[in-house]
């Protein structure tokens, strides 16, 4: 299924400006394409879209999460996480699996906490994020979106009853489809998708 990217009309194009002008307190804003998503997230409503836009600042300001592209992670993250950047599909999307089922997350999280392993997840994300704005500039034109493939083949019955295991993976769930125990906000309106395959994406 090809994913989608913003396109702009008339009324887009007002929406946008008005969400705009209500956001000038946070200024510098980002792009108006980036802007733009939190209309598309929020299906042209100007309201709803500042009110998740300024809650996304307030969580990423109160997580810190700018400091995470330059957080160096434990190795056994660096190692071991179950997943990584599989490449760019044909629109130009990052495209990024997450094998979970095979992870061994008993001997992950014996060495690193919960929290550092979601760390780790939103600063996949906000590489993703990084990706997705020099695929742009690169190719001239827009890319709004990327994709994550949750995959749970060999997720066993021992994983399924490890209480730090299943905490994590309802945990990311939320960070994928962005919502969740993380109220992952910041990524709206880029949801991709892949037929015939678990997943879990996120908007962007």
């Amino acid at each position: 299924m090809p994913v989608k990217t913003p396109t702009t009309t008339s009324k887009s194009a007002s929406g946008l400006s008005e969400l705009t002008k209500r956001l000038e307190d946070l200024s510098p804003l980002p792009a108006s394409r980036e802007v733009e998503r939190w209309l598309v997230a929020n299906q042209g409503n100007v309201e709803a879209a500042e009110s998740m836009y300024r809650s996304s600042v307030t969580w990423r300001r109160q997580k810190g999460v700018n400091r995470l592209i330059k957080w160096k992670p434990p190795v056994v993250l660096r190692n071991y996480y179950p997943g990584g950047f599989a490449g760019f599909d044909r629109e130009g999307c990052p495209v990024w699996i997450i094998p979970f089922g095979q992870a061994d997350m008993k001997g992950m999280l014996s060495c690193v906490s919960i929290e550092e392993f979601l760390d780790f997840t939103l600063k996949i994300v906000e590489c993703s994020m990084l990706l997705m704005k020099k695929k742009s500039e690169i190719s001239g034109k827009p890319v709004g979106q990327h994709v994550f493939i949750f995959d749970l083949d060999g997720f066993s019955l021992k994983a399924a009853t490890h209480g730090p295991t299943m905490e994590i993976l309802q945990r990311l769930i939320g960070v994928y489809e962005g919502g969740g125990k993380l109220n992952f906000l910041n990524f709206a309106s880029t949801l991709g998708s892949f037929p015939n395959i678990c997943w879990f994406g996120f908007f962007d």
